[in-house]
């Protein structure tokens, strides 16, 4: 069987998406106070990367 490189990648793809996702629905209240302290010109607090 020969590898596949392509779905490999797009594999790779949907599950770093799917993680981002993840992050983001559990970070979504740290997001939104970030954003707006950005957008009213204050420093955001740092938020837990995604590991």
């Amino acid at each position: 069987m020969m590898y596949n490189y392509k779905k490999h990648v797009i594999f790779k793809l949907l599950i770093r998406h799917k993680l981002v996702q993840a992050w983001m629905e559990i970070h979504k209240d740290e997001l939104v106070a970030d954003w707006e302290l950005a957008v009213s010109g204050e420093q955001p607090y740092k938020i837990e990367p995604l590991r």
